[in-house]
């Protein structure tokens, strides 16, 4: 009986030091891919129809949400918007441009997702969108009209292998918010 009682007491807390330890690496996780500025994400996830892990994700792959983030080609902030394109998102939108614009989150996933939108909409295709995004858009419509690259409607091959590399990563975080963040009802299909 003593025995038994013994392989019982190892059993439960064999569990509990796996529920903890379980718990502890969910924990780690989500401060890997936190929710910060989640109520700016939210709006644009609303107006501009962009689900919340894939504004996530291109934060996290863009920034690492470090606000006052700047690139080696000079893209700025969270959403690594350069100030040439956030003039002409402003010019496209009949407002005024200042280059402080780009440090405020606010501002900056609010254009970032206007622009993310725009480029959907452009290509109809997440991929293609996301690639646009990292490249631009001139050079993936340059891919698109070559054979070899761009069939049935995907990219099959992305000359730079940066931007072959951001679409996984982007691929990667959104399917990780989604997996962490289940408990606030983010789906897969939204």
């Amino acid at each position: 009986m003593k025995k038994a009682l013994k392989i019982f007491l190892i059993l439960v807390l064999l569990f509990g030091l796996f529920l903890g330890c379980r718990q502890l690496y969910h924990n780690y996780m989500q401060t890997q891919y936190p929710l910060t500025y989640e109520e700016y994400v939210s709006k644009a996830e609303k107006e501009y129809g962009i689900p919340k892990e894939t504004i996530f994700a291109v934060i996290k792959a863009e920034s690492s949400f470090r606000e006052d983030a700047v690139s080696s080609s000079g893209a700025v902030g969270l959403m690594q918007i350069l100030p040439d394109t956030m003039e002409w998102l402003c010019q496209k939108r009949g407002e005024n441009y200042s280059e402080e614009m780009l440090y405020d989150p606010a501002v900056n996933i609010d254009y970032g997702c206007f622009y993310l939108s725009y480029l959907y909409e452009s290509f109809q295709d997440w991929d293609l969108a996301h690639a646009a995004y990292n490249a631009g858009p001139n050079k993936v419509r340059s891919w698109m009209e070559d054979e070899a690259l761009f069939q049935d409607g995907k990219l099959i091959s992305i000359p730079y292998k940066e931007t072959e590399t951001y679409l996984q990563r982007i691929h990667d975080y959104k399917n990780t918010y989604i997996k962490y963040y289940a408990s606030k009802g983010w789906n897969k299909n939204d």
